[in-house]
């Protein structure tokens, strides 16, 4: 039998929206199950998504008004400091609570994410590890969350080599081929391709792409982390103006899916290019029409054609920051 992959360093499980200091969030990355949660400071809080009194998910009990997570089963309570269980609801009066602990996870927030670092605290890198992302909100954000049945290194590969079969943007067609080859910038493997302008179809010659091929060339940028293949995709005119972006976090969840949390807001205000795409992504926007989506299926017969291009390096890129590693249970 395959042995579990157990996933090492920071991964982004949970937007920060997501999070409240009422009920918990139960998130998976690989075979680690992890329950989220706002402590009395509005800190995130990460603890293993099991009560060890009769295995309950913790996600599906509560937190209580003093900050801690309790089990909604029996009601122990434990600590998301360090993992400790503090009180036990049916103890007598001077009974003490047993010593027992569960799993504890460091947080941080990020980019409007939660990320919790995995693996074993003497191998893990600080925050600082955490690549900034050029992603910044518009003054109207979308946001949404899909899981893909397809392995989190097959959707960051297919990203890579065919962003089309994975997400869009609202009028926007993507060339098949990459402006050149992806490099790093600030640590984040970027790569450019040509886009067109395609509000009626590319089966509409007259109002897709060839009408606009020669007079409104666009760029698709994406910025990817080498570990996780967190990203920023971004709609540029020719001058490299940002028109409209996105940041998709994605993780490894449950029986080999991905989980894709995105956000996306089309930029606005002074300096903007003029012109009716910009123009109509804008008025979209205003209307409450989200520019951006995530395909939550993806075209098997299209994937498996996919030639290998700009992954290979992301996948090299990947193995060489050792986020992986097998665990020593079959």
């Amino acid at each position: 039998m395959a042995q579990p992959v157990a996933y090492k360093g920071w991964w982004p499980l949970c937007g920060s929206e997501e999070l409240t200091d009422r009920k918990p969030v139960g998130v998976q990355c690989g075979d680690t199950r992890i329950a989220i949660y706002r402590d009395s400071d509005n800190r995130p809080r990460a603890l293993e998504d099991r009560c060890p009194h009769r295995r309950v998910p913790l996600s599906l009990g509560r937190v209580t008004p003093d900050g801690f997570l309790q089990c909604g089963y029996h009601g122990w309570t434990f600590d998301g400091d360090n993992g400790d269980l503090i009180r036990i609801p049916n103890l007598s009066e001077g009974e003490r609570v047993p010593q027992c602990a569960i799993r504890c996870y460091a947080t941080t927030e990020s980019n409007g994410l939660v990320y919790v670092c995995l693996g074993e605290e003497s191998e893990n890198p600080g925050a600082e590890a955490i690549l900034e992302q050029p992603y910044r909100p518009g003054a109207r954000e979308f946001r949404g969350v899909e899981h893909v049945p397809v392995s989190h290194e097959e959707f960051v590969a297919a990203l890579m080599d065919g962003p089309d079969l994975v997400f869009g943007f609202t009028g926007v067609l993507f060339g098949e081929r990459p402006l050149g080859d992806p490099r790093f910038d600030d640590g984040l493997l970027t790569l450019d391709r040509i886009a067109y302008w395609n509000w009626g179809g590319i089966g509409h010659a007259n109002l897709g792409p060839l009408r606009h091929r020669a007079d409104n060339p666009l760029m698709l940028r994406t910025r990817t982390e080498p570990v996780t293949g967190t990203t920023t995709a971004q709609v540029c005119d020719n001058e490299g103006h940002v028109l409209a972006q996105s940041l998709l976090a994605c993780a490894p969840a449950a029986r080999g899916t991905t989980a894709v949390r995105w956000r996306a807001s089309v930029v606005a205000g002074s300096g903007v290019p003029s012109g009716k795409g910009p123009a109509l992504l804008r008025a979209l926007t205003r209307l409450g029409k989200s520019p951006f989506k995530v395909n939550s299926m993806i075209d098997g017969e299209a994937l498996a054609a996919l030639l290998p291009g700009p992954s290979d390096t992301w996948r090299q890129a990947s193995r060489d920051s050792t986020p992986l590693s097998l665990s020593e249970t079959a």
